[in-house]
């Protein structure tokens, strides 16, 4: 799946929503449309548009708006707030201001005065190719690999965790502290996290992040500890050395730029960081890690 089609996707799932702004829409009908899989729609929507999806159907609801206050005097702000989908005025003239910084009765009244329909047309043009990915994090390799499917061990934080290396060092001790008493860690354990929800539509307080390490399937588990299964097949991995606010940059490379470059789709199913347990990193500043997503190469389609 080259570049092109990525964008050719995202712009029909941007014209899905505009044409159904009427109604509340789900992940699943919206990932549907595009023909993406809803485990990853977030990231590559976000990685393509550089807004959530959420920000986008907010911003498209407020343009909606925009242009019903153009041509239709008779409709209230009130009732024009209830159908952009907010519970009441006050957050939708907030939302209008900080959009176009005019109130929704300013823009009405000003509309012969101030050119708005111009500003409708040019504010958010097209997504198209050839956007520059950020030069400052650059795999060190990427390949396809058959992975075979494995259990992980793992504890769970709910919350922010951006940039935060003493979080993840505590999660990462009261892990390894609970495995060594069941004897789990050995030369073949990987250390593995999994990113439960999309940062760029969850709230940070709700993020769940999940920090675990391979184990046998027979493990047992319990109080802080859960398991899970990743499931086997071809993945994308692209290696990195990263520091702690290198991360985000990553992923986001990941998506915008090698999955298009390489022809692939993403596959349902986790994605997640490998820590490689046998790489000498001389770099105490950063670590080495995999960036894994499940993917359908072309010779699979």
């Amino acid at each position: 799946m080259s570049e092109k089609i990525y964008i050719e996707k995202i712009n029909s799932t941007i014209d899905f929503i505009r044409n159904n702004l009427g109604r509340k829409l789900s992940l699943e009908e919206i990932s549907d449309a595009a023909g993406l899989s809803k485990f990853h729609f977030h990231r590559i929507f976000h990685a393509f548009t550089d807004e959530s999806l959420y920000e986008t159907i907010v911003r498209l609801s407020i343009e909606k708006a925009a242009e019903t206050l153009l041509t239709d005097s008779s409709v209230s702000i009130a009732n024009l707030a209830l159908a952009s989908g907010f519970e009441d005025a006050t957050g939708f003239s907030a939302a209008f201001k900080k959009r176009f910084s005019i109130s929704p009765s300013g823009w009405r009244k000003n509309k012969n005065k101030t050119g708005h329909q111009g500003e409708l047309e040019a504010a958010y043009p097209a997504i198209r190719p050839g956007k520059k990915v950020d030069g400052e994090v650059k795999a060190l390799s990427f390949e396809i690999r058959k992975l075979d499917g494995f259990s992980i061990a793992f504890i769970r934080h709910t919350g922010a965790y951006a940039g935060d290396s003493s979080l993840f060092i505590y999660l990462y001790n009261k892990l390894t502290s609970w495995a060594a008493s069941k004897n789990l860690l050995t030369p073949e354990c990987e250390n593995i996290v999994v990113y439960n929800d999309p940062t760029e539509i969850t709230d940070d307080n709700r993020l769940r992040i999940s920090l675990g390490i391979s184990v046998p399937e027979t493990t047992k588990t319990g109080g802080d500890f859960d398991k899970m299964q990743l499931q086997g097949g071809e993945y994308l991995v692209c290696r990195y050395r990263l520091r702690d606010d290198q991360y985000g940059t990553a992923w986001n490379q990941v998506y915008r730029y090698w999955l298009p470059k390489l022809g692939l789709l993403p596959a349902d199913g986790h994605c997640f960081e490998l820590y490689p347990n046998k790489i000498d990193n001389p770099d105490k500043y950063s670590s080495i890690v995999d960036i894994c997503v499940p993917v359908i190469s072309p010779t699979s389609r």
